[in-house]
């Protein structure tokens, strides 16, 4: 993982860069794939905002490791 990083101009810390956010989220589609065997009935459905586009991430990582189309949508 990469160290780190405080930026100069937010003083905000990096904890992921993007490959280990897809990484992370590449492990998160294996633990669901893991534990949820008929696939063809799994839903991910996220929380507006930054939860919709993490189910969308994770749907389209399980489509390309099994192959299986993975249904996603919202919470509101």
């Amino acid at each position: 993982m990469s160290k780190s990083r405080i930026t100069q101009e937010t003083g905000a810390v990096r904890i992921f860069d993007a490959e280990a956010m897809r990484r992370a989220l590449r492990r998160i589609a294996h633990e669901i794939i893991e534990r949820n065997r008929d696939l063809a009935t799994l839903i991910l459905a996220g929380i507006p905002v930054r939860g919709v586009e993490l189910a969308r991430r994770i749907g389209t990582d399980i489509e390309a490791i099994e192959k299986v189309g993975v249904a996603t949508g919202v919470i509101d």
